[in-house]
Formats: C-alpha cells, sequence, structure tokens
C-alpha cells in the first residue's frame, strides 16, 4: 500500500568489474584502469596491478581524478609521457567517492588516423591545385595562341608583305574571330 518494508542491496564481485574492464576494445597499446578512492587499482586491462596503487604516476592525472568533488565537468583528458589519459568518473556508491575510470591511449595511435586522414588531404589538394594549373594554361593556350598569329600577321602587315596565303584563318564568332577577319 505505497509503505516502504525493507531494503535490498547487490554486492557485485570486483571480478566482475574485471572482466568488464578486460573485455573493452582498445586500441593496440592502451590501457584501462578501474581506480578506487584510495588510489588502488580495482581492475585493470593488466590484471597483474589489481589491488596495487594506480600505476598512473602523473602528477595531472592525479590531480583530474581528485577534482571530481569541486568541478562542473566530468570527463577530463589529460596529455601526459606521450600519452592521452581519458578519465571518466563512475558512481559506486552514494558516498560521492572518486572513483576513476582511465584510459590510456598513446598519442601515436590516437593521433594516426588524423595524420592519415591529412595526408590524404593534402594529396588530393596537390592533385587538385595540380589539375587547376593544367586546364588554366590550355585555356590560356587557346586564348592567347589566335591572339599571337593576328600579331604576326599585323607585323607582316606593317613590313608590307602581304601575302593572300597569309591569310588568318580563325573560325570563331567573338572578337577575336571580328579582329581576325577585319586583319584578312
Amino acid at each position: 500500500n505505497g509503505k516502504v518494508v525493507g531494503a535490498a542491496g547487490v554486492d557485485i564481485p570486483l571480478a566482475q568489474i574485471q572482466n568488464i574492464v578486460k573485455s573493452m576494445d582498445l586500441v593496440e597499446g592502451a590501457s584501462a584502469s578501474l581506480i578506487a578512492p584510495n588510489g588502488d587499482v580495482v581492475a585493470n586491462t593488466d590484471a597483474s596491478l589489481i589491488g596495487k596503487k594506480s600505476p598512473i604516476e602523473q602528477e595531472s592525472v592525479k590531480e583530474a581524478i581528485a577534482s571530481y568533488h569541486t568541478s562542473t565537468s566530468k570527463e577530463k583528458a589529460v596529455e601526459d609521457d606521450g600519452k592521452t589519459f581519458f578519465i571518466v568518473p563512475v558512481a559506486v556508491d552514494q558516498a560521492n567517492t572518486n572513483w576513476a575510470l582511465c584510459v590510456a591511449v598513446p598519442d601515436s595511435k590516437l593521433y594516426a588516423s588524423v595524420i592519415n586522414d591529412t595526408l590524404i588531404g593534402i594529396i588530393v589538394m596537390v592533385l587538385g591545385i595540380g589539375l587547376c594549373l593544367y586546364l588554366s594554361n590550355q585555356l590560356s593556350q587557346k586564348l592567347t595562341e589566335p591572339i599571337n598569329r593576328i600579331n604576326d600577321s599585323i607585323k607582316q602587315l606593317a613590313k608590307g608583305e602581304i601575302l593572300n596565303s597569309q591569310k588568318l584563318v580563325i573560325e570563331s564568332k567573338t572578337e577575336i574571330g571580328e579582329i581576325a577577319n577585319s586583319v584578312n
């Protein structure tokens, strides 16, 4: 009838948490740890570290884990010692303790796809610029070739060399074609 008659609790063995952490699909060289408030490793992708103090000695990472009570932001990413540590708070109980899931990824693996995409972008850009240069060269030749022929005819006309066989044959209805007709 809407009255509380008791309470129930669930106890999850740490071995179960270890299985979850160990089954995480991480990139090569990365590791994941569940770190208790006292700094002990509760679960890790390397089972030999369980029960030991956190192997994360970087002060910036320790500060990030300790700052969950005072910070408005929950997730943190800290770069240190060639690795990026992604730290996420884990609510294990209602005591508001500083449990944290920490995933360390080597920067070389983290940025590998970015570097690859950048190289592909540079190659595409160079090919695009090359194609634009080629097309603009072809277009400029199509425009300047008739003008050069007209120029040569005008120079010959200026020298008095008037030959019917040297008539310009430019089949264009543009201004260049009109100039060629006028020269002829």
